[in-house]
């Protein structure tokens, strides 16, 4: 401030532009003036100040204060908004640049209104690199916008198309069409995966076909599968958050993202088909690993693990059902998959899930996983001398795997009043 003075130039009351006083009108004693000076002042967020008779517009804002009295005389019905405020309508209103400009899509304007409550005319223009795939100005942009509140006439010509825009956004199931609509923290409260991860995601969702006809997959649907998978509501549940006319279209919905992925994300990304035997070797076996198991770590081997887990499940009103996934061991209603990893923890393979009934032990498990589904698929990846890591519940396994050449590390049994730390003493 001091140096501006020093100058001889003083600042604008609103916008705190430096002029020489001359070509800076004073705002005088009008009421309404001031009361526009002082309304606009606090919505940029200065420290209020004073007026004196010494205080000043800037040309601009004096026009635009003056434009902004002159519509409330004469048209009174006028609407306030926050109007978006750029250095022109021909360059980019985030950095003033002037050139690739576009000028944004009703969509776009549209969900800047909604998003800060900003009015941007249908002049508006941006560059293309603030823009994201959809042509809506992103998130990171939108904190930023300044604006101006002041009256505006809009014409029934370009008011009717934006009200009819504001009309499809609040239909929900829009809203759920684009992943940029919601903030990080709402996106992660709908979806396990972040909004990159779900754009790749929806690369892999291709048409099926039922009935001679194609079923599509739209990105509400994919939401719709990722929120049931991240929250595990009811399909009633899902079919009022994201528009569904019934519980039974949410549910078809979410059988049909569920056969989509099956088609190729599924096999690209799980099982023994979706990576060599040499790849996995060299990106997932770990040196640590392969020098504790490995008795020529020179060699290269597979080395895996294999255990079983839970899945906790609501009680079926079958009753079959309800007493086959009923768990006398953890006393609760569960299913049990086993999930086959590397040394590193990459997911290889999960095998098929089983009732937790006593008849599916772990090793009953394995056992019939490769007697029925995994020994095609086993012969041409696992070769003898591979290693396989299992717990004390695999031993009724054992012996079917080393049939097949494969190495098995188990814990070994302790000898009754003996310790562990004793049992390595005498070993070595």
């Amino acid at each position: 401030m001091e140096n501006r003075r020093q100058r001889g130039l003083i600042p604008c009351y609103t916008c705190n532009a430096a002029l020489a006083p001359r070509n800076m009108p004073r705002i005088g004693e009008d009421i309404e003036r001031r009361e526009i000076a002082i309304s606009r002042r606090d919505a940029a967020g200065r420290v209020p100040m004073q007026i004196t008779e010494e205080t000043r517009f800037c040309f601009n804002c004096n026009r635009s204060v003056t434009d902004e009295i002159r519509l409330l005389q004469n048209d009174p019905s006028a609407v306030r908004l926050n109007v978006l405020s750029q250095t022109s309508s021909q360059t980019c209103l985030i950095c003033d640049g002037d050139n690739h400009l576009v000028r944004l899509s009703l969509k776009a304007r549209v969900n800047i209104f909604l998003k800060r409550n900003i009015y941007a005319s249908e002049n508006t223009r941006s560059c293309r690199n603030h823009l994201d795939d959809a042509g809506q100005l992103m998130p990171e942009f939108l904190d930023g916008l300044r604006f101006v509140n002041r009256p505006l006439r809009i014409a029934g010509t370009v008011l009717r198309p934006f009200l009819d825009e504001l009309r499809d956004n609040c239909t929900t199931g829009t809203r759920y069409e684009n992943e940029n609509n919601f903030t990080e923290e709402e996106f992660a409260t709908l979806s396990p995966v972040t909004r990159e991860q779900f754009r790749i995601l929806f690369t892999y969702c291709d048409p099926i076909i039922e009935r001679d006809q194609f079923l599509y997959v739209t990105k509400r649907h994919l939401l719709t599968f990722l929120c049931k998978m991240r929250q595990g509501v009811p399909d009633d549940f899902l079919a009022s958050t994201f528009g569904y006319n019934s519980r039974q279209r949410a549910s078809s919905v979410i059988a049909t993202v569920r056969r989509s992925l099956m088609q190729r994300f599924v096999p690209e990304n799980l099982g023994l088909g979706h990576i060599t035997r040499d790849q996995f070797i060299a990106r997932h076996v770990t040196d640590f690993a392969n020098h504790l198991y490995n008795p020529t770590p020179g060699t290269g081997r597979i080395i895996l693990y294999i255990d079983g887990t839970y899945i906790e499940v609501e009680m079926s009103s079958n009753f079959s059902a309800a007493r086959k996934s009923y768990s006398s061991h953890k006393n609760y209603y569960l299913l049990k998959p086993a999930v086959v990893v590397g040394p590193d923890g990459y997911i290889l393979d999960v095998h098929p899930i089983y009732f937790s009934d006593v008849r599916n032990n772990d090793a009953a498990m394995l056992i019939d996983t490769l007697q029925r589904y995994a020994a095609h698929n086993f012969r041409p990846w696992i070769r003898p001398g591979d290693i396989i890591i299992l717990d004390r519940g695999y031993r009724n396994a054992r012996l079917i795997l080393e049939q097949a050449g494969i190495t098995v590390i188990m814990p070994p049994f302790l000898d009754r009043g003996s310790s562990l730390l004793k049992k390595l003493i005498i070993r070595d």
